[in-house]
């Protein structure tokens, strides 16, 4: 009997462990890091402060939307990479879409060390983008958005404090072969007020030259 006693208490300390350890596990999902709260007043900043090379400029600062939500649309692009090129048609006929709602800012960041900006201001105006288009030259950008290729997006809510999406435009390095829309899905997921299907993809494309040193 004192055998079986001793069973049960270890069976329900350890019940009681696991317990804690999952409530753990929920407390720390439910933490925003000090970085991701930086993001938001960062791109605010940016917007204020610094010029974009090229594109239409954005309003800047918290908008309102049917919850209160604001999402900011990160796209790392370039003026050389044929695959960021291809996505160009995507970007606008989803800003046409979106970008009309005020709690969607879209916002172009240019960070490869490797194009001069004149080269990519003159391909920028010409391709008239209907959103702006920042030139990262010290890439801070990438500080708080590691893009590893172009077109690299990422979504950014205000209300949570976090990035909710990053990865590619699509499921394929052009469009035209494309079967999964990832940052459609997104857009619309965040719009309909549900959790995003694919809020991690593989982005296609160029590797973004960083700065030496």
């Amino acid at each position: 009997m004192l055998t079986l006693s001793f069973r049960h208490t270890g069976t329900r300390l350890l019940l009681q462990g696991f317990q804690i350890f999952l409530l753990f596990l929920a407390h720390l999902s439910q933490q925003v890091s000090a970085g991701d709260q930086e993001i938001g007043p960062f791109i605010v900043k940016q917007l204020r402060e610094v010029t974009p090379i090229s594109g239409t400029p954005t309003p800047h600062g918290p908008h309102s939307g049917a919850q209160g939500t604001h999402y900011w649309i990160i796209t790392f692009i370039s003026a050389r990479c044929p695959c960021s090129q291809a996505h160009q048609g995507r970007l606008f006929e989803l800003y046409q879409e979106f970008g009309k709602d005020p709690q969607f800012q879209f916002v172009g960041v240019h960070a490869n060390a490797d194009e001069k900006e004149a080269e990519s201001k003159s391909y920028f105006d010409l391709q008239k983008f209907p959103f702006p288009i920042f030139r990262d030259t010290q890439q801070k950008w990438l500080e708080h958005f590691p893009a590893l290729k172009t077109p690299h997006v990422y979504i950014y809510s205000e209300a949570d404090q976090k990035i909710v999406y990053q990865g590619g435009v699509d499921d394929s390095s052009h469009p035209l072969t494309s079967k999964t829309f990832y940052l459609r899905e997104a857009l619309e997921d965040l719009r309909a007020h549900q959790p995003i299907r694919n809020p991690k993809t593989r982005a296609l494309g160029c590797q973004i030259r960083r700065r030496a040193g």
